[in-house]
């Protein structure tokens, strides 16, 4: 999804910011309202539809005659074991989401086997093959990652800070959205087998390489 602000104070960038889902978006974008209050900007929240890659976000930018060249680009990223484990976690928590009754999102190496060889075939968008990756989510049309930045959840409050510098703005304290209690925090660590660290080793190799990560 992408958060674009059009910016007509002189001391605020305009920027785009790309969601990648289970990377800390949510915290990041109720900030931005509250830090956008009361500014000389437009701050569109739907200007795409959920996980769609940057290469879609600047297609529709020109299409609607809004120059890419005017904005910041920025987005998240998080260890990839960590993502696939949170993505799996926040399913199995939340009775509303449309795969909480698949049998395989009770155990985690199951979750991951259907994640790669099911789920990423199914034909909802936000399950189509060019978003089984973080960095599927930020290639741009020549292929390569053509951000102004690219954060890490491992490092959440330093690289906020980094963005709200580069926009003009004055930093605050990321807000808690979506935030698993203490006990509920739990790892992939624990409960990954060597089958599974394989399959994401293998399918999400590119993450690993273009974010600097390292495989188990």
């Amino acid at each position: 999804m992408a958060i674009i602000c059009k910016s007509r104070d002189k001391n605020i960038k305009s920027f785009c910011f790309v969601h990648i889902y289970k990377t800390g978006g949510n915290a990041i974008i109720k900030t931005l309202q509250k830090q956008l209050q009361g500014k000389d900007v437009n701050f569109n929240l739907r200007f795409t539809s959920p996980h769609c890659s940057l290469r879609d976000i600047k297609d529709k930018m020109i299409n609607q005659q809004i120059n890419p060249d005017n904005f910041l680009f920025f987005g998240f990223v998080r260890n990839p074991y960590d993502w696939v484990y949170s993505t799996y976690y926040y399913i199995k928590k939340s009775p509303g989401h449309e795969y909480y009754n698949t049998p395989q999102v009770q155990n985690f190496n199951e979750f991951v086997k259907w994640l790669f060889t099911h789920a990423y075939k199914l034909p909802k968008i936000k399950f189509q093959d060019q978003y089984s990756s973080q960095s599927a989510h930020l290639i741009s049309k020549s292929g390569a990652i053509e951000l102004d930045y690219v954060g890490k959840m491992e490092d959440f409050d330093n690289d906020y800070k980094y963005i709200c510098n580069q926009i003009g703005l004055t930093y605050h304290k990321p807000l808690a959205v979506n935030v698993l209690s203490k006990r509920d925090q739990k790892s992939f660590k624990g409960e990954m087998s060597e089958k599974s660290k394989i399959m994401i080793n293998n399918n999400l190799h590119d993450d690993f390489i273009n974010f600097d990560y390292q495989k188990l």
